[in-house]
Formats: C-alpha cells, sequence, structure tokens
C-alpha cells in the first residue's frame, strides 16, 4: 500500500512538472490597473466566501474591493480607513460573510499605535462596495496582524512581541500574552476547524500551539527551531502547520504533538540568505504550499505530503522595464481554485540599497499564476496557465 501511494504521488508530482514546463513561456503580466485615488498597494486577501472577490489596502490607508476575474478595482469600492498609516493586516470573517477586519499601523511616526475597523460589503445600485463600522484604538505598541477564529467570537491581534485576545463581538480584551514570545511575533493564526487552538512562531526562534479555552499561560507544546520564525498557517484540516522565517526556511509540524513532519525543499539564495523571509501558505486543497521568499522574484511550490519542490516560477514576464528589480511581497492562494495563486511583488528601477526599508521609487504589481489541475487524477481538458496584473494602486 505504502509503494502504491509513493507511486501515485510520484506520477502526480511528473504530471504536475510537465504542466509547468510546457506552459512557462506562456506566463505573462497584463497591464496593470492604476488609479490616482488609492495608494500603493500593501497586503491583499482573497474572500473565502465570493469567488474572485478580493480586499485590497494600500500603503496609504485605503482598501478597496478588486474583481479577481478581471484582475480591476470594482468600481465606488476604494474606502479610506486611516488618514495615516498603512493597511498591514486584513482579515475575512467566517460566519459573516459579508465582514472585513482592517487592521492599520502608523508605522512612520515611529509609534507604531494601531486601529482595527470593520468593514461591510454592501450592495449599492447593483455594484458591491465597502461600508465602514466600528473602529478602535488596539491597547498596542504596534500593530501588525488581525485574525478571527472559525466561530467570529473572538480575535487575535499581535505586534512587536505582544499578542491579544479580543471578544470579537464587543471589542473587548479579553488577554494580555506577553509570556508567549520574547521577540517579534508576526501573524500568529486560528486553527480552521478548531476555533481554540492558536499557532505562533517568533524570531525567538519557536513554534507554539496554544488553546483559548485556557489562561495560556502556557502552550500546548513548544518547539524550538533553530531559526527566526515570521509566519503559521494550519493546513485546511488542521493536521499540519506550516512555518516559514528566516534563512529561505519552511518547514511543516504535526499540530497534535509538535513533531516535524518536512522540511520544504528550498535552495539556499547565497549570502543574502539570512534576510530572505519567507511567506507560505496552503493551497485550498492542502495539496500545496506556496512560498515566497523576500529578497526573491520567485514563486515556489511544494508538495505537502513529501516537502518536495515541484517547481518555481520566475516572475520576469513582460515587466514594465527589462532592467526592473521585482522582489515578492507576499502571496495568497485563491479558495475556489486549488491551482490559483496571486503574488504581489515590488518593482524598483533602480534597485535601492536597502529595497526592504525603502519602499520609495517602487511600483506594487499583482500577479496571477494560474496552474492546471494536472495533480488532480482527471484526464479531462486542463485550464490555461496565466499570470495576469491585479492592480498597481498608484
Amino acid at each position: 500500500l505504502g509503494v502504491g501511494r509513493e507511486a501515485v504521488e510520484g506520477a502526480e508530482m511528473l504530471l504536475l512538472r510537465e504542466r509547468c514546463e510546457i506552459t512557462r513561456s506562456s506566463l505573462n503580466l497584463l497591464p496593470p490597473f492604476t488609479s490616482s485615488e488609492t495608494g500603493t498597494a500593501r497586503q491583499f486577501e482573497y474572500s473565502p466566501h465570493t469567488p474572485d472577490l478580493l480586499v485590497v489596502g494600500s500603503f496609504t490607508g485605503s482598501v478597496a474591493l478588486v474583481d479577481g476575474a478581471a484582475h480591476t478595482p470594482k468600481a465606488g469600492t476604494v474606502t479610506q480607513c486611516t488618514e495615516s498609516g498603512e493597511v498591514l493586516a486584513l482579515n475575512w470573517l467566517s460566519q459573516h460573510t459579508d465582514r472585513v477586519m482592517v487592521g492599520s499601523c502608523d508605522v512612520s511616526g515611529g509609534s507604531g499605535a494601531g486601529s482595527i475597523q470593520m468593514m461591510r460589503v454592501v450592495n449599492e445600485g447593483g455594484a458591491l462596495a465597502l461600508a465602514p463600522e466600528d473602529v478602535f484604538r488596539a491597547p498596542m505598541d504596534w500593530l501588525n496582524s488581525v485574525c478571527s477564529n472559525s466561530t467570529d467570537d473572538r480575535f487575535i491581534a499581535a505586534g512587536l512581541n505582544q499578542v491579544r485576545l479580543f471578544d470579537l463581538p464587543t471589542a473587548t480584551l479579553l488577554q494580555s500574552m506577553p509570556e508567549w514570545h520574547t521577540a517579534f511575533v508576526n501573524c500568529p493564526k486560528f486553527a480552521n476547524r478548531h476555533p481554540h487552538l492558536i499557532a505562533s512562531a517568533s524570531l525567538d526562534q519557536t513554534l507554539c500551539l496554544w488553546d483559548a479555552r485556557t489562561p495560556m499561560r502556557r502552550p500546548c507544546w513548544r518547539k524550538e527551531l533553530g531559526w527566526g520564525g515570521c509566519m503559521v498557517c494550519f493546513s485546511p484540516t488542521d493536521e499540519t502547520i506550516l512555518v516559514s522565517g528566516e534563512c529561505s526556511r519552511v518547514w511543516q509540524f504535526c499540530s497534535s504533538d509538535g513533531r516535524v513532519h518536512s522540511e520544504l525543499g528550498l535552495e539556499s539564495i547565497g549570502d543574502d540568505d539570512e534576510g530572505n523571509y519567507t511567506k507560505s501558505y496552503y493551497s485550498s486543497d492542502g495539496r500545496h504550499a506556496v512560498v515566497t521568499g523576500r529578497l526573491e522574484d520567485c514563486l515556489h511550490i511544494c508538495c505537502s505530503r513529501t516537502g518536495e519542490l515541484v517547481e518555481s516560477f520566475q516572475i520576469r514576464d513582460n515587466r514594465p522595464s527589462s532592467s526592473m528589480h521585482l522582489l515578492t511581497r507576499t502571496s495568497r492562494p485563491d479558495p475556489f481554485h486549488p491551482h490559483r495563486y496571486s503574488v504581489l511583488v515590488d518593482g524598483w528601477d533602480p534597485l535601492p540599497q536597502d529595497p526592504l526599508n525603502d519602499p520609495s521609487d517602487s511600483s506594487t504589481l499583482a500577479y496571477v499564476v494560474d496552474i492546471a489541475s494536472a495533480a488532480s487524477g482527471t484526464s479531462g481538458e486542463r485550464e490555461p496557465i496565466g499570470r495576469r496584473g491585479i492592480c498597481d494602486m498608484q
């Protein structure tokens, strides 16, 4: 049985690689959308409820709904959330399908004081729009991420080494967890099916699983990574946790006890490897993990069962100028298409000395990488692969 499964997985990998190789030359960037009303795109999230609907946040505190099929903003949806500050966090609620949380932070002033606003998707004359609702100041020195649980009764906000648990309906602070980590915590996440489980990774080189039904003074388990963790996410079934961070590292752990499941097969990029912070997500069917590195212009796709690298796509096609340098900012899987991913990239011409901390003179583009379902086991017609611009919000 084990040999049979390995043979099937091997065949799936070969099919997917073959499909990637055949269509590599067809990956193109279409002219991106531009708008004087919004700032450069900073963050985006697919709606888990409505196909081809995304919310995009900018460096200047505005948010917009984007049509993922046409890759253009929907008319009348640019909304200013904050007068000063960047949109660093976007979170769609699970049960209230028309609500999205927007977390912004004033990073320019050095204080990092954050605010969280609830936005509602409304229908105005047949067109979708965002309507602002409640807003409150997060009692934190810095706000970097927001995540709600699957039952919409709790959410966590994080920044620096601070993590706070809130009651979502009332925005009441329930717990402060200063002892969770001793260094920067980027994006702690609730599990997809278990509303009380939270995973967190930190630059203190640890990964933890917490139970929100307890005082959370001690984790369910804690694992030493040996490298700084920046991002965590649960698989669709919550069986594994994907952790990414410093030095091009991406590992999977078993949620039940923290055992190492697999290390994703990414190669070092050399001398700059230490600063190549990775971000990773599962595809909607959990079969693959999509990974981007902050100092790379690539999208890596790995098999979640084995950790093996399936293919790496280099984002170079039809960039605005041949001398433009592209670095990936983040990516997201399409929740309705298991082999479709969107990638947000920064472009410089020329490249500044410190591109990670110098967003000036950069243009932010978004690509869609669509990989046909070669690993689905079907022999029917395959969708074409394409990469198209979503938005350049300048």
